[in-house]
């Protein structure tokens, strides 16, 4: 627990609270160096340095998130690593690994409100939300914040990306992020982390937003390629999203292609279905609204040096 605000503290309080062995020299104990973390904005990093400035401190928990995690809470992960529950928690999210939603209504990170006032968080990876169903679905948020204070660095190369809002009409695409096309005749689905979604007959590759299906209304009320795309989840620009194409039936409609990024999905020829909307942007055809890239509580203290896909609180 943290030093006494008031009264004597001494060498061995110090050394009890951050570690070292005897004999004990105040100079081991300069912010940065090998004991005290560098939450403790009150202890000097050279020169001058007193029991006073130890009032209130206490040494930072860092721990690192190495495991691709579905629904994750920074709270359940820091105390799996042996946090205590009170320390400050200095968290660093590894490079590559990604929290994930597979609901529309959970980020792939939350931050609790328990952790109020202790977080300082470092995202090296992938912290994604869940693409909107076809239908017009909307997307789910990548991190949901319900806490006070916190530090945020989106790390160059990291991503935040809520998902992509589902296509509009029943056979639009499923956004970015994994929305799922239901279309009348079957569903695609949407993809696993890193993979594009399933193609439906709309045509199109599913990389970021799926594409609407795709079908003909002629003289006999034939229907051809109903189904629209699952979306994808591949957060590069890789790969294009098309459409599908216009039918040189009597009523021809052709499927909206998915956004690829952050891009809107668009609607099809004649006004056909909607393409799911990429990363943190709405499906095509009235479609539904993408997922914050972070949603609740604003971010005391936000650095990004990586991408990042959707709204910021």
């Amino acid at each position: 627990m943290a030093l006494q605000s008031s009264g004597a503290i001494s060498l061995n309080d110090i050394q009890t609270e951050f570690g070292g062995t005897n004999p004990i020299s105040m100079s081991e104990y300069y912010r940065g160096g090998s004991f005290v973390t560098d939450n403790n904005t009150g202890v000097p990093t050279s020169g001058a340095i007193d029991f006073n400035d130890f009032y209130g401190t206490s040494k930072q928990f860092s721990f690192t998130i190495s495991t691709d995690t579905q629904e994750a809470n920074l709270s359940t992960l820091a105390t799996a690593a042996g946090w205590d529950g009170i320390k400050p928690v200095n968290a660093t999210i590894s490079s590559g690994v990604y929290l994930w939603a597979d609901d529309t209504a959970v980020g792939g990170l939350t931050i609790p409100s328990s952790m109020n006032g202790l977080v300082t968080l470092t995202n090296n990876g992938y912290i994604i939300g869940r693409g909107g169903d076809s239908d017009g679905n909307d997307g789910g948020p990548a991190l949901v914040n319900n806490a006070t204070g916190v530090t945020l660095t989106n790390a160059s190369g990291a991503y935040i990306a809520g998902g992509g809002g589902g296509g509009g009409s029943p056979n639009g695409g499923g956004g970015a992020g994994g929305g799922d096309s239901l279309g009348s005749y079957a569903t695609r689905y949407g993809g696993a982390i890193g993979q594009a979604g399933q193609v439906g007959n709309g045509g199109g590759n599913a990389y970021h937003g799926g594409s609407g299906g795709n079908f003909r209304n002629n003289s006999s009320n034939d229907f051809y390629n109903p189904i629209g795309s699952g979306g994808g989840r591949i957060l590069s620009s890789v790969g294009a999203d098309g459409g599908g194409l216009c039918d040189p039936g009597t009523f021809g409609y052709g499927g909206g292609a998915g956004g690829v990024g952050n891009n809107a999905g668009s609607t099809g020829c004649n006004n056909g279905t909607g393409g799911g909307g990429g990363w943190g942007a709405a499906g095509g055809k009235s479609g539904g609204a993408g997922g914050a890239a972070i949603s609740g509580t604003a971010i005391a203290t936000y650095t990004n040096n990586g991408t990042v896909y959707g709204t910021v609180a």
